[in-house]
């Protein structure tokens, strides 16, 4: 039998990064133009443009132009969801950070489902699926409870209602385990998480990607709150990182095929990673914008190699049936070590905040009177975290790639 082709890996690989990062920083572009254009002329710059783009590719790979009818369903459409949606979305952002209104927009999948449910009929409400839009919906509670003021009450780590809260997590993350071991078709696959390499790789992917998401989000505030940044100047010095990060991980995604010890350059590029955090740490105090900028394309370039790796090395090793399964519990495990990880620095961050401090913006009100020290604490964390990182690509096996998609298992 032949061997089936398929699209190069570091193409998909590339394809998510770009919707990760792209997509994810619309909404700080958004904000920030918003203070210059009109939200709803900017939006229809944005998507005019987009449409125009769009239309002329189309063209362009011989593809026939839309008829009449089909013009009128697509016009619907778009003003259902540029106008309603988008729309709605620019003018908020007048009065919201964009932060908060990307968390509200994860709601959407739970409206759909809603949707599918009522209006549709295409999907059944199963115990399942509740507990997962409970989840969610709860996730998002938990992220703009401040912004609802839910919050703002400060409790010692031993009290009854932190014990409580770990309490819970302990019982639902010990129900979701039993549930993974006794039921028929488990959510992750038990020969998934018996493979050592499988297991290292994901260890060393969420630990990565969990470390820069960390980093993208407190950056911003001791910019502002330390060192006495604008909310712009925060959000677009970040630019870099994303560049260099992209850059690096499409570049080396092109390499992993194509050398004996694949591993190596990753490796040698993390450490270099690693000794930019620290260096972030150290100097966190004295820090100057060129010195930023330099730690900050050291950071992209360092950890980019690393993430296309991770995924390249856990492709090679599990089964083809078990190819989709390991590929949406990598992105699972990376979610959840990087909500633990914000949580961890949060908690880092905050219990440094004076009670009763106050501000003009909800920023100020959370971060007043902040000390560098807190945010050095989060620095060198993050370089731990990536450290860890570091070490489960050390001890992953370097197994010679397969040229094709690897064939089932016993």
């Amino acid at each position: 039998m032949e061997a089936t082709s398929h699209r190069p890996a570091w193409k998909t690989l590339l394809a998510f990064a770009i919707i990760y990062f792209v997509w994810g920083s619309t909404f700080l572009a958004i904000r920030v133009g918003v203070r210059e254009v009109p939200p709803f002329l900017l939006a229809a710059m944005r998507f005019s443009i987009a449409g125009i783009v769009l239309y002329g590719w189309t063209l362009a790979r011989g593809e026939r132009s839309p008829s009449a009818r089909q013009w009128a369903s697509v016009s619907l459409l778009a003003v259902l969801i540029f106008v309603g949606d988008y729309g709605l979305l620019f003018w908020a952002e007048q009065r919201v950070p964009s932060g908060l209104a990307a968390v509200m927009l994860a709601t959407i999948p739970v409206f759909m489902a809603l949707s599918e449910i009522i209006f549709l009929g295409t999907q059944k409400l199963t115990v399942r699926l509740a507990l997962a839009l409970l989840v969610g919906l709860g996730g998002v509670a938990v992220l703009v409870s401040r912004s609802l003021n839910l919050g703002g009450v400060r409790y010692p780590w031993f009290s009854s209602p932190v014990l409580a809260l770990a309490g819970c997590a302990l019982v639902l993350g010990g129900g979701f385990v039993v549930r993974q071991l006794t039921t028929a078709e488990p959510l992750i696959p038990l020969a998934i998480l018996a493979d050592p390499t499988a297991r290292l790789a994901m260890l060393a992917h969420s630990f990565g990607w969990g470390s820069i998401l960390a980093l993208n989000i407190f950056l911003p505030m001791y910019l502002q709150s330390v060192l006495g940044w604008s909310a712009t100047s925060s959000g677009l010095s970040l630019m870099i990182l994303m560049v260099t990060l992209n850059a690096s991980a499409g570049l080396s995604s092109q390499l992993v095929g194509r050398v004996k010890h694949y591993k190596l350059l990753p490796m040698i590029f993390l450490f270099v990673g690693i000794g930019a955090v620290l260096a972030l740490a150290l100097s966190a105090e004295t820090m100057t914008t060129v010195q930023f900028e330099i730690i900050l394309f050291l950071i992209g370039v360092g950890f980019g190699p690393t993430a296309p790796l991770t995924q390249v090395v856990l492709q090679n090793t599990v089964s083809i049936h078990h190819l989709g399964a390991a590929i949406g519990t990598m992105n699972f495990v990376r979610t959840l070590m990087s909500t633990i990880l914000v949580a961890i620095f949060g908690a880092i961050v905050l219990a440094a905040v004076p009670i009763g401090a106050t501000g003009d913006t909800l920023g100020q009100r959370a971060l007043a009177g902040t000390s560098v020290a807190a945010f050095a604490e989060v620095f060198f964390a993050a370089a731990i975290t990536l450290a860890i990182a570091q070490l489960a690509m050390i001890l992953v096996e370097e197994k010679p790639l397969e040229s094709t998609m690897p064939r089932g298992r016993a």
